[in-house]
């Protein structure tokens, strides 16, 4: 009976974050994320708590908790070229590493194998959230567990360029993605990037490989189109 008397708190923290009135505005709701050393007290319940939270962070995953400035984020152009996305002016980011990613930290560190949270959480933090340190983080923490993903990979890699501008980490993740079964396309992109970065001789190796090993993969012209470019 002592036992479950203990397991009392951590219930009452579970459901405390639950809004009991789902008509609250913005500004009448209260944030208030877990303790980061949740697990230590859990009493082997982390599935359980990973769960109620996920489902709590559902009902508000787009959301800052912070007071966001004017500044507005930019929004990329149809047809813009990489060096265009690497070299743009970056807004600051709105929301870092704010509720969003501590719930979503949280849960996957009660569950690791939580891979949806990694998958749509990182995507959120993302894009909705403006979080881009916090996605960082959370995509780097599920591919930890998750490393032969291609999906989460190709996601991760996204992020990477188009947020945190960084063209060598987004190569070797498309790489990796397209190693582990993401289209053929995905190395056209990889061999574009690490071109960008001066390491045309590795992406020229890249594409010749993928070639040699699919030569009838889906896409398969853009990459022989894309060896092309590297060699003039």
């Amino acid at each position: 009976m002592k036992f479950y008397l203990l397991l009392v708190p951590l219930f009452i923290l579970a459901f405390s974050t639950f809004e009991l009135k789902p008509t609250l505005s913005l500004k009448e709701k209260i944030f208030n994320p877990p303790p980061k050393n949740l697990k230590n007290f859990s009493f082997g319940y982390d599935d359980l708590l990973a769960s109620l939270f996920w489902v709590r962070v559902l009902q508000d995953i787009e959301v800052c908790d912070k007071p966001l400035s004017d500044e507005k984020p930019g929004l990329f152009e149809k047809g813009e070229k990489v060096s265009q996305i690497l070299n743009r002016q970056v807004h600051k980011a709105q929301c870092e590493k704010a509720w969003v990613y501590q719930m979503l930290d949280v849960i996957t560190d009660m569950n690791p194998d939580f891979y949806m949270a990694y998958l749509a959480g990182g995507n959120f933090l993302s894009v909705l959230v403006d979080d881009r340190l916090g996605a960082h983080e959370l995509y780097t923490k599920g591919l930890k567990y998750y490393p032969e993903k291609w999906q989460l990979l190709y996601q991760a890699a996204y992020h990477e360029l188009f947020e945190m501008q960084n063209a060598k980490a987004s190569a070797e993740l498309l790489k990796r993605a397209g190693d582990r079964g993401a289209p053929a396309w995905v190395f056209s992109l990889s061999a574009r990037l690490y071109s960008e970065v001066g390491q045309a001789l590795f992406a020229k190796k890249i594409l010749e490989d993928i070639i040699r090993r699919k030569p009838d993969a889906e896409g398969i012209d853009r990459v022989r189109a894309r060896l092309l470019e590297v060699q003039e």
